[in-house]
């Protein structure tokens, strides 16, 4: 029985697969990030 986390999850699943990657690749570029660039540490 789905229930409305899948039906959620499947209408997600349908709009990423309508996205212009190229488009939203371009525009995460511009984003004025303002935090610093680090290293992040592996989990074990």
């Amino acid at each position: 029985m789905p229930t409305i986390f899948d039906e959620l999850l499947e209408r997600f699943h349908a709009y990423l697969a309508g996205v212009d990657h190229d488009l939203l690749a371009d525009e995460v570029a511009r984003i004025g990030w303002n935090m610093p660039v680090r290293p992040l540490e592996p989990r074990a």
